[in-house]
């Protein structure tokens, strides 16, 4: 036995991981930008509220600092699998900021009155929109830090006509068997390109529409992607895995 041997026996020997920090921050203008943009339903303020941060704490996190990334993160957490993506998606912490500056998408002012599921909700802007413009919503999450603060500011606001939509089904973790409803509109904004075999999502989502039904979608594939990633490569044109639908425009599609 050599000498290193024996050391590596006795004596705890430390580990070291390099991780790249991500160089894709945001202007320090962003922050002040996000705290006066309507489209974005009083974000930073519900952000000061939620965690006790003043604008020092929360202006890194907002616009990206290097250590604060959610791709930083990602590197950190190196998901092998689709399991672990998963995982990664419901503890994230970093992702609660990064999805604070999304604004209210202007496609879903296209849905008339009904029932709305909004899938992959994170912290709420659509959400909070739609409820506020007198749709009556359901949300899914599965990221349990932004569920807890979209509920959070759900009851600030006194909001009555929002629900959440647990995912899980049958006493077990499920995204895709918990929604069990029919919906005039499914609204999945910017979602779908992180789930790998998303077609199966939408294929569950056409069974659970109203004849003449919506789903409105924004999903930037990345066709090079690898199999896990923050955005994955389509397992099928998103025009195959919409069969059942026709395209109104760009994004929004309709029940035959």
């Amino acid at each position: 036995m050599t000498f290193l041997s024996k050391l590596r026996k006795h004596l705890p020997i430390p580990r070291f991981r390099i991780v790249p920090l991500s160089p894709n921050t945001l202007s320090p203008s962003r922050y002040d930008a996000a705290a006066a943009d309507p489209a974005l339903n009083g974000i930073i303020d519900d952000l000061r509220a939620y965690t006790g941060f003043g604008d020092e704490e929360l202006r890194p996190l907002i616009t990206r600092h290097p250590d604060k990334h959610f791709e930083s993160e990602f590197a950190w957490a190196r998901p092998r699998d689709r399991q672990e993506l998963t995982w990664f998606y419901r503890c994230s912490q970093a992702y609660l900021f990064a999805n604070a500056i999304h604004p209210f998408a202007t496609a879903l002012e296209r849905i008339p009155a009904g029932r709305v599921l909004d899938y992959g909700a994170g912290v709420g802007c659509n959400t909070i929109g739609m409820a506020l413009r007198g749709l009556d919503v359901d949300f899914l999450e599965i990221g349990r830090l932004q569920a807890d603060f979209l509920r959070f500011r759900i009851d600030r606001r006194e909001l009555k006509n929002v629900r959440e939509v647990l995912p899980y089904n049958a006493g077990r973790f499920d995204p895709i068997g918990c929604i069990t409803a029919t919906y005039d509109t499914i609204a999945a904004m910017d979602v779908l390109e992180h789930i790998p075999d998303y077609h199966i999502v939408v294929r569950h989502f056409i069974e659970h529409l109203a004849p003449g039904g919506l789903i409105v979608e924004n999903s930037p594939f990345a066709p090079e992607a690898r199999d896990v990633s923050i955005h994955v490569s389509a397992s099928m044109p998103l025009e195959q895995a919409m069969d059942g639908m026709r395209r109104l425009e760009p994004g929004i599609w309709q029940k035959i």
